[in-house]
């Protein structure tokens, strides 16, 4: 695999030969197009990170689940069935489970990548509640192709085409006047 351009978390490369994948991992919290639970107990599954640093602490375990639970807002929905599979919650249940797993690890942001594009509205709209709700916890960095999501849910938007960087700024600015000719294009539906 090639890769080119550079990625920075604090300032430091994340490609750089000295960087622990492990620790960068855990440092980046991934939240996929497709929800991916793992076949366990939903509280296993939000526990996962914490086990396999080693964390058997019934009460650092218990509270991690009630926490992340709660601020994906599905503690409400599972409390009475943490025991049951993963596997059994609807897709926007699971979506939100893995953004409970992804921030049992305390992360210093959340990457998510269309987190939203394989749910109905009803869904989409408790996981942009929920992304809205996280932003002032974690730096939140979001891939998505719906302009309105953008336009909604982010303090800032960078206009990507063809693996190119076309245009970055406060999210307003963007999308009320943006400063590039192919910006304005997109985003009025000239071509896409």
């Amino acid at each position: 695999m090639r890769i080119v351009g550079e990625m920075r978390l604090n300032c430091d490369s994340i490609y750089a030969p000295e960087v622990d994948v492990i620790d960068l991992r855990k440092r980046m919290g991934m939240v996929f197009q497709k929800s991916n639970p793992f076949p366990m107990s939903i509280y296993e599954h939000v526990v996962y990170p914490l086990r396999i640093d080693g964390e058997s602490r019934r009460r650092i375990l218990d509270e991690t689940v009630e926490r992340c639970l709660k601020a994906s807002a599905l503690w409400d929905e599972v409390t009475d069935r943490l025991r049951g599979c993963a596997l059994e919650l609807s897709g926007g249940q699971q979506q939100r489970m893995c953004i409970a797993r992804a921030i049992a690890a305390d992360p210093e942001m959340l990457l998510m990548g269309e987190p939203c594009s394989a749910l109905d509205p009803f869904a989409t709209s408790r996981i942009e509640e929920l992304i809205f709700s996280l932003r002032g916890e974690y730096t939140v960095l979001m891939v998505t192709h719906d302009m309105q999501q953008a336009a909604r849910g982010s303090d800032y938007t960078a206009f990507m085409y063809l693996g190119r960087m076309i245009e970055y700024g406060p999210t307003k600015g963007l999308f009320v006047k943006p400063r590039l000719q192919e910006t304005e294009d997109y985003i009025t539906g000239r071509f896409g």
